[in-house]
């Protein structure tokens, strides 16, 4: 469910216990106020030996008008069947808002990138780029792009052009060539913008086997037209950086992978899968810039190291680059040191996430 603290996360009470599917994936809020919670869990995670995929179904998106005192579903967003995988709505992995129109809604779906202009009220899938899965949909701060993953690979768009919202407005991000996004082969792409510079984006490129293939940024996304130049700061296959392997479990990229960029400083970010790393870029010219690992991938209680593995949000107040909150499941681990050192600030925060049963064959 929705869970809300008013102390910044050293107490939390719950307030969606009632509604008809809490398996909430993702929030965004709008500038006026408005709160959409997307449900259903569409990131699937392959486990060693195992080889099952622990997907939640959801039940559309809830929103709230009321500062997330209440929420309602979304009538809009009703899955086509509720018990399919394959029902429109079924999955809700992204929530993105245009901040200069808090009308104008993205949702990145199971049936591809859908977009509401008109609150919720509405939807339709953003044609020409498919209706497979959509797992990602970032806007930046000032709305001068929208950046999405759909069906393993990148497109963009600029809300400013006369096209603002639909169709035409995106364009496929190139693959093939010196300075290009690579594609993910039908893996997962994260993305972050920076707060502070729109031109700064990332990108955290997971292949089909859910191995690293990459972590990317660009500093010229709105100023080249073209989606941007990518450079490779992060390279797949290192033994020395990799985090989405550790701890014995492989390659977890399709399952746990965010981003997040500091708001006082647009080459500075936070990546998280399996364990928590910061990079940081040198110099404003510079394109290489130095990796640090946070967090371990086992630890003990009070250990400021340790953040429970599969990180899936990272947050960091735009008032205060100082805290930063990451979601995982071990709950919400917070730090007031600039991501130095991590607390859990899970006091009354009571969730359990089932995804297997087996019984005894004994009586």
């Amino acid at each position: 469910g929705i869970w809300k603290s008013t102390d910044a996360g050293d107490s939390w009470n719950l307030i969606t216990d009632q509604l008809s599917n809490i398996c909430v994936s993702c929030l965004a809020q709008a500038p006026n106020g408005d709160i959409y919670a997307g449900t259903g869990e569409g990131f699937s995670v392959y486990v060693t030996g195992e080889g099952f995929s622990t997907c939640i179904l959801g039940g559309g998106i809830i929103k709230s008008t009321d500062d997330g005192a209440t929420f309602s579903l979304l009538s809009s967003t009703t899955p086509s069947s509720s018990n399919n995988i394959n029902s429109t709505w079924a999955y809700t992995n992204r929530i993105a808002i245009q901040p200069n129109n808090p009308q104008v809604v993205y949702a990145a779906t199971n049936k591809g990138l859908m977009v509401s202009t008109d609150g919720g009220n509405t939807w339709a899938n953003v044609t020409g780029v498919g209706a497979t899965t959509c797992l990602d949909v970032k806007m930046s701060a000032d709305g001068s792009i929208v950046i999405a993953c759909i069906g393993g690979n990148s497109y963009y768009a600029y809300p400013s052009s006369s096209n603002s919202y639909q169709a035409t407005a995106f364009s496929a991000i190139a693959t093939a060539g010196y300075g290009k996004l690579p594609s993910s082969g039908g893996g997962r792409i994260e993305f972050a913008i920076a707060p502070s510079n729109p031109n700064y984006i990332y990108a955290s490129v997971i292949g089909s086997n859910s191995s690293l293939i990459g972590v990317y940024f660009t500093n010229s996304a709105v100023s080249s037209g073209k989606g941007g130049i990518w450079y490779e700061i992060g390279p797949g296959g290192s033994k020395q950086f990799n985090p989405y392997s550790s701890g014995g479990v492989q390659n977890q990229g399709d399952y746990d992978n965010t981003l997040g960029v500091f708001p006082n400083n647009p080459g500075k970010i936070l990546v998280g899968g399996t364990t928590l790393w910061s990079w940081m870029q040198n110099s404003s010219t510079d394109t290489v810039g130095g990796w640090t690992s946070i967090s371990t991938y086992f630890g003990f209680p009070g250990d400021p190291s340790y953040i429970h593995p599969d990180e899936h949000a990272i947050v960091i107040d735009n008032n205060n680059p100082n805290v930063v909150y990451v979601g995982c499941d071990g709950g919400i681990y917070k730090s007031t040191d600039g991501a130095k050192t991590f607390n859990p600030e899970n006091r009354n925060y009571d969730v359990t996430q089932f995804y297997a049963i087996a019984f005894s064959p004994y009586v």
